[in-house]
């Protein structure tokens, strides 16, 4: 399994890394990486909950105009907590729509961040 978090003081620079899944956190491809000390803050975009009617996808929001970037989407199962239950979200290529995907009767709480908010995409 690889390394997934580095926290560092390298001299007087501070590091800070998390990196994608099944890539090591002491890699030199920058884009291995969910968060690195370089990037700008992630901020609150939207938040909402849901209980999910189904296994299968569901859309959770709609961006308009499209992300210029994937989000970071964070989830929070509120009502399974069984090891081996999967979540999982994600953005269709055009980046206008968010899917999440879970148990039936499941009920997620998810939270989108952005580094930068365009004000049109704004709610």
């Amino acid at each position: 399994m690889a390394d997934r978090i580095l926290i560092q003081l390298d001299g007087s620079t501070p590091k800070f890394r998390v990196s994608r899944a099944g890539k090591s956190v002491h890699s030199t491809v920058m884009d291995d990486f969910v968060i690195r000390e370089d990037m700008e803050t992630l901020r609150p975009f939207r938040t909402g909950s849901i209980t999910l009617p189904s296994t299968a996808a569901v859309t959770i929001e709609t961006f308009s105009p499209a992300l210029d970037y994937p989000p970071m989407v964070l989830l929070r199962c509120d009502s399974f907590h069984l090891p081996g239950v999967a979540l999982e979200a994600s953005i269709n290529p055009g980046k206008t729509t968010l899917q999440l995907q879970g148990p039936a009767g499941a009920v997620v709480t998810w939270y989108v961040y952005l580094e930068k908010i365009d004000p049109l995409n704004e709610k």
